[in-house]
């Protein structure tokens, strides 16, 4: 089975969503496009194209675990 992709998008934003606000302390505003959802909150910027491409500030993460890697080694 194939799961859809909107939903794999949302649990990703959902997850991901919390460590934006712990690690920019603002509520990431979270905008929606066909293609990919984008969280943003002052400098972070986190695109979800599915859970197993995500891409912080520019840099690709291949899972939702790595993204948080990331944004947790912007903030060190």
């Amino acid at each position: 089975m194939v799961a859809n992709v909107n939903f794999l998008r949302k649990l990703a934003s959902d997850e991901l969503r919390d460590t934006v606000f712990f690690a920019t302390g603002q509520v990431p505003s979270k905008e929606r496009d066909p293609k990919f959802v984008i969280l943003k909150a002052d400098w972070l910027n986190v695109k979800i194209f599915t859970n197993r491409n995500i891409t912080v500030n520019g840099n690709k993460c291949k899972s939702v675990y790595e993204a948080k890697v990331a944004i947790q080694q912007l903030i060190a």
